[in-house]
């Protein structure tokens, strides 16, 4: 089963780069394991979201109103809850990266990922990380298959 993740403060989100961090000499790989550090210690809304592409911002930007309506929460409750399903499920996988491919200003990632929550957990699981350059390796989309 693949779940694609597209927004953070909305959804889960594991992966991604700073402007801070996210200088074009730093592989992105760093970048993406830098960021999931800061995912499972805390970071704020706009510190998350300045680790994404401006197209995946706008995204999620976007969608807020809608999650608000649904849930019927405010913006902050709403970016709280996404931040608190982020973290925890951050914090249950371990990383491993298994392969590293940069063309031009696009990086793929794939990441092996074991359940530190689960052990007993055996079938094997991926992160497939998407990102690009905009002056610094940036998270454009992070699919997971669990």
């Amino acid at each position: 089963m693949k779940l694609a993740i597209y927004v953070a403060g909305c959804g889960i989100v594991l992966a991604a780069c700073s402007s801070a961090d996210s200088s074009s000499t730093v592989k992105p790989s760093t970048v993406y394991e830098q960021y999931n550090e800061k995912v499972i210690r805390g970071l704020s809304y706009e510190e998350e979201k300045s680790y994404y592409t401006e197209s995946r911002q706008a995204d999620m930007e976007q969608k807020i109103p809608q999650y608000m309506q649904q849930m019927k929460k405010s913006r902050e409750q709403v970016i709280q809850m996404s931040q608190q399903v982020s973290q925890s499920a951050a914090r249950c996988k371990k990383i491993h990266l298994s392969q590293e491919r940069i063309e031009a200003n696009t990086a793929y990632l794939i990441y092996e990922q074991t359940d530190r929550c689960n052990p007993q957990s055996s079938h094997a699981q991926k992160q497939s990380v998407l990102m690009q350059n905009e002056q610094g390796w940036k998270i454009h989309q992070v699919e997971i298959t669990i």
